[in-house]
């Protein structure tokens, strides 16, 4: 991240999934989304979402069904940018 007067501006980051599929998956469209922008002008709800939007089919198992794997990928990611961006503004 880089600093620019008391904001700060998405450069790279990287949002990795995991337990969405047989390997771990990339949230890409997530990833691009927020690049450019003052990490508190990203609404995380809407990372999250967007991170789970272009994987496809996530397949049901005997831990729990697409959708309810879709929406603790999608909240873990919400959750993980807040985290990310509290501790990025205190540093």
């Amino acid at each position: 991240m880089t600093y620019y007067s008391t904001r700060i501006f998405q450069e790279n980051q990287r949002i990795g999934l995991i337990g969405l599929g047989s390997t771990p998956l990339r949230g890409s469209d997530a990833e691009a989304a927020a690049v450019g922008s003052p990490v508190r002008d990203v609404d995380p709800v809407e990372l999250g979402r967007s991170a789970l939007a272009g994987l496809g089919a996530i397949p049901s198992d005997l831990h729990g069904s697409s959708t309810y794997r879709a929406r603790v990928g999608a909240t873990m990611v919400e959750r993980a940018w807040k985290q990310a961006v509290e501790e990025a503004l205190r540093a």
